[in-house]
């Protein structure tokens, strides 16, 4: 059917939650907004000399613990993807 979201099956899915979590331990995020940057250096995130913020996989960890379940809808407003 064109335009179903297909999902991913869940080795694909580790992969890129893995090398996710590797490029925002490593590579970080830049943020040019300060009280964002904040946010991140407060609940545990650092900042690198080029100043970037480098996210630790357990802080992306707690947060996906923490997160809701939310529904995606069309443009119709019909639910999409749960």
């Amino acid at each position: 059917m064109e335009g179903q979201p297909q999902l991913m099956d869940r080795a694909t899915t580790e992969a890129m939650h893995e090398a996710t979590l590797r490029l925002l331990e490593r590579t970080g995020l830049r943020l040019e907004h300060e009280e964002g940057a904040a946010l991140f250096l407060d609940a545990g995130a650092t900042r690198d000399p080029e100043g970037r913020i480098l996210v630790p996989r357990e802080l992306v960890e707690q947060a996906l613990k923490r997160a809701r379940p939310f529904t995606l809808f069309d443009r119709q407003g019909n639910p999409a993807l749960e």
